[in-house]
């Protein structure tokens, strides 16, 4: 899963929410990769399609 972070994911109660939604998300199974621009997202897809 990519998540696609906007700015107000920089604050500290924000990215507490983000480690507690990550790590549920993991627990199911889930690969969570986190970027903050549009244009990561397509490379990190990339990365994982390369596997």
């Amino acid at each position: 899963m990519i998540e696609l972070d906007g700015p107000h994911h920089g604050r500290a109660p924000d990215r507490r929410d983000d480690a507690r939604r990550d790590e549920r998300l993991r627990a199911a199974g889930w690969d969570v990769r986190r970027v903050a621009a549009p244009q990561d997202v397509i490379a990190v897809a990339r990365e994982r399609l390369a596997r």
